[in-house]
Formats: C-alpha cells, sequence, structure tokens
C-alpha cells in the first residue's frame, strides 16, 4: 500500500482506496486483487452499500461504483466522504466547496447541494445515523458537527484537532475520529440530548 485511506467491508472482501487504485482483501481466504481505477488521482472514502462498493476521488471529484463493470457517478468538486441514509439515499461532502450533497448513485442526476456550506470550512467525513441525523468532521474547522434529520440545522458536537474521515460503531454508539496531525484516534460515546 502506498498511502490507504478509505476502506469498508462488501460481500466478505476488505477494500482499501490506495491513490490510483483499490485493494480488496478476501476476508475468508485472504486473496489480494487490485481494482484499477482509471485516471484515479486521490482515491479517499470508501462506502458499501447492496452489495456494492463505492470510492471518492478528491482530485477529480469522481465516484466510482465498484463492480463489473467499473461505473462513474457523478460526484461533487472535491468528494470526499460517503455515506449512505437508511433510505438508500447516497451523500458526499465536499472538502473544497465544503458542503454536503446528495448524489445518485445510479450517476444520472447531478449532485444536489443540501445549502449549508456556510457552516462548514473543509468537510472529510460523514456517518449517518438511523433516524437520519449526520455527523460530519470538518478538517479545516477542527471541529465534529451534527445536521439535522431534516437538514435545516447544524450544531457543533465537539472540538477535535485535525479530524480526519470519521467511523461509527453502530451496535455500541461509538464514533472513532482520526486525528490527522497527532496519529491518534479520539472515541466519543454518541448519546441523545
Amino acid at each position: 500500500l502506498n498511502a490507504p485511506k478509505g476502506m469498508c467491508v462488501c460481500e466478505g472482501l476488505l477494500y482499501v482506496a490506495d491513490i490510483d487504485h483499490v485493494m480488496t482483501y478476501d476476508l475468508a481466504g485472504g486473496a489480494v486483487k487490485t481494482v484499477e481505477i482509471p485516471g484515479a488521482a486521490m482515491l479517499n472514502d470508501a462506502v458499501a452499500h447492496k452489495g456494492f462498493a463505492y470510492v471518492s476521488d478528491t482530485q477529480t471529484g469522481k465516484i466510482w461504483k465498484l463492480g463489473l463493470p467499473l461505473s462513474q457517478i457523478k460526484g461533487p468538486p472535491s468528494a470526499n466522504g460517503l455515506a449512505f441514509d437508511a433510505d438508500g439515499r447516497m451523500y458526499c461532502v465536499s472538502y473544497d466547496a465544503h458542503e454536503i450533497y446528495q448524489v445518485d448513485p445510479n450517476g444520472v442526476e447531478e449532485p444536489r447541494p443540501l445549502g449549508l456550506a456556510g457552516h462548514f470550512a473543509g468537510l472529510d467525513g460523514i456517518e449517518i445515523l438511523a433516524d437520519g441525523t449526520m455527523i460530519v468532521s470538518d478538517l479545516k474547522a477542527n471541529r465534529i458537527f451534527s445536521v439535522s434529520a431534516d437538514h435545516k440545522s447544524v450544531h457543533a458536537l465537539a472540538e477535535v484537532d485535525g479530524p480526519a474521515d470519521i467511523g461509527l460503531d453502530r451496535k455500541r454508539n461509538l464514533l472513532y475520529v482520526p486525528m490527522l496531525y497527532k496519529g491518534q484516534v479520539a472515541i466519543y460515546k454518541l448519546r441523545r440530548r
């Protein structure tokens, strides 16, 4: 691996985004394969949904649906963190546009901004809770935010030094926040207010 970033597990395979290709690791048998991504420049986040893995390319603003055939989805500029909500809607955060976009996982429609860019400085990661609440990490602002399920309100949850792409343990309600500049991971217990 060169500079691995996003990872996800899909259909018994661990997918790892690694700059310009994706590595897959068979969790049962250990077989390793490379998935070439044409024109990839900075593959970043990975997410699994309904039997497919998706990976963002922050430098090109593209999202790739990994499968046969490999297909490209219209992503926002500087596409970074990816997530699906409980109803199968796909979302992507943009680092440079500091906005959250709803993305068409079929690649037909243009990404639709939620109109929240004024709240953020440089989004990196996104997770979506079962009730539709979004949790996003803002690398430039050094904060973790929640966005209400109706996308109308944004609240700062925590100040964190260099929060990168976040991970969620849904069984234990734990939020994992890699701190890019410290080489550490902060772990937060999520609870209702």
